[in-house]
């Protein structure tokens, strides 16, 4: 199984940290928030992370100082000064020469969970899966997307909802037979279709075929302000004291 790491954005909200540095590069901890990433995927025997042209650079030093135990190659998209790409393109671009299930996931997504649980979730479904967990505050699942399911089976998704219906959202990490990769070339070519978040993607793609859940309890951080940064750097700084 492969992975596909996003890290394209340019992480305004985290500014002026990130004028010239990938979030995913800056530290947690002691080591950047990409390395406790990779830590924590078992089961993965190859590693794309896709960036931009501001950022691409850096990542290629972050790596000439890492050591890891699996091939990683980094990918630019080509966009810089603010332009972006659309995640789902990022992913179309990662995903290219991969022969493979994959797991695509956003490079600013911390997690708890058991990956070999959600991976034997996904070989049992056969379809592609998504993290799925339950919010607690109803303004979150406003700002990312909801989610109902029927049993393990998603029968609803929408990004951003302005009343939502459910409390479970979907997290950024979703696991990819590789015979479903050729659908997103299928969403790009839909005119309809809006590709600057992944969410899109599975929104799109749930009322085309079967797509399920793993359900998790564990915590879960998806960095997007400094808030959310300096509490995670003081969550992983205590943890390891």
């Amino acid at each position: 199984m492969k992975a596909v790491i996003l890290c394209a954005g340019y992480g305004t909200r985290l500014k002026p940290l990130t004028n010239d540095t990938s979030k995913s590069l800056l530290p947690v901890a002691g080591k950047p928030l990409i390395n406790h990433i990779i830590d924590r995927l078992a089961e993965i025997d190859q590693i794309t992370i896709v960036t931009n042209s501001l950022y691409y650079q850096k990542f290629v030093e972050w790596q000439s100082h890492n050591t890891f135990p699996i091939p990683l190659r980094i990918l630019s998209n080509g966009k810089t000064n603010g332009e972006l790409n659309g995640a789902v393109r990022d992913m179309q671009l990662g995903l290219e020469s991969i022969d493979d299930d994959v797991l695509v996931m956003a490079g600013d997504t911390l997690f708890e969970f058991n990956l070999p649980h959600f991976v034997d979730k996904f070989r049992k479904s056969k379809t592609t899966t998504v993290a799925v967990q339950k919010e607690q505050d109803v303004e979150r699942v406003k700002k990312a997307n909801e989610v109902c399911l029927d049993g393990s089976r998603i029968v609803h998704f929408k990004e951003k909802p302005a009343q939502p219906t459910s409390m479970h959202t979907a997290a950024s990490m979703y696991l990819i037979p590789r015979a479903d990769i050729g659908s997103i070339s299928k969403f790009l070519a839909d005119p309809e279709s809006n590709p600057s978040n992944a969410g899109n993607y599975i929104e799109w793609l749930h009322t085309r075929q079967p797509v399920h859940a793993y359900v998790f309890s564990e915590r879960r951080w998806n960095i997007d302000t400094l808030e959310e940064y300096m509490d995670v750097n003081r969550l992983y700084s205590d943890h390891r004291k």
